[in-house]
């Protein structure tokens, strides 16, 4: 996986944190997003990018130069199922909009427990939407700014809707199932139900289509 964060200190925690995990490496770490465009996109003189050489970026939110969103739209355009996790000091909701429509699948803060941090990456890795524990506490409760669907106007029942939110704080299957008192197959199967009928293609898209249209927050 690569990352990028401006404070060297950071790189080096983060890389260390994660190398420590037998089943994940640290490929390259550099400063900011610029650095990053210049490895993934504009590491050949083709007119095609190559294919990345990472399964997983985590990048800072707030970098000098490209920063971490910007970066993430360039990227989701060329690589759209690559996936990014931004990072950040400060756990606001309000990052929510800028951070899913750049393409990421969600953002952690750098303080989170190492746990967390190594569960989300595995979690991105498999198309799962991750946010910090603060941030997937508040996101079902604070608004962000839009007027929400109407029960007769979501596509939603409201079972769904109420898996829909599990599946925003980055709960599995099982987790959401015991919630929930039913089967995990259940639970996969109403997930299946929720992607055809937003017409998204996984977890992340379902989340997207959350926070787009005001159901979540």
């Amino acid at each position: 996986m690569g990352l990028a964060d401006d404070d060297a200190l950071v790189r080096r925690l983060l890389t260390q944190v994660i190398d420590r995990d037998p089943g994940l490496c640290v490929a390259w770490a550099v400063g900011n997003g610029t650095e990053v465009l210049n490895r993934l996109l504009h590491a050949s003189d083709d007119d095609a990018p190559q294919a990345p050489d990472v399964d997983v970026l985590l990048l800072d939110i707030n970098m000098p130069g490209t920063n971490g969103v910007d970066a993430a739209k360039a990227l989701h355009e060329v690589y759209p199922d690559l996936p990014v996790i931004m990072l950040t000091t400060l756990d606001r909701t309000e990052y929510v909009t800028d951070v899913m429509g750049a393409g990421a699948v969600g953002f952690l803060r750098k303080d989170d427990r190492e746990d967390r941090l190594l569960t989300a990456i595995r979690a991105a890795h498999q198309g799962i939407a991750v946010f910090s524990m603060e941030t997937a506490r508040r996101l079902v409760k604070e608004p962000m700014g839009r007027t929400p669907l109407s029960d007769e106007s979501s596509p939603l029942t409201q079972r769904e809707t109420e898996v829909l939110r599990m599946v925003a704080q980055s709960l599995t299957n099982g987790q959401i199932g015991r919630r929930l008192g039913v089967s995990e197959a259940t639970v996969k199967s109403q997930i299946s139900s929720i992607i055809a009928k937003l017409s998204c293609t996984d977890r992340v898209g379902m989340v997207k289509w959350g926070f787009h249209n005001g159901v979540l927050g």
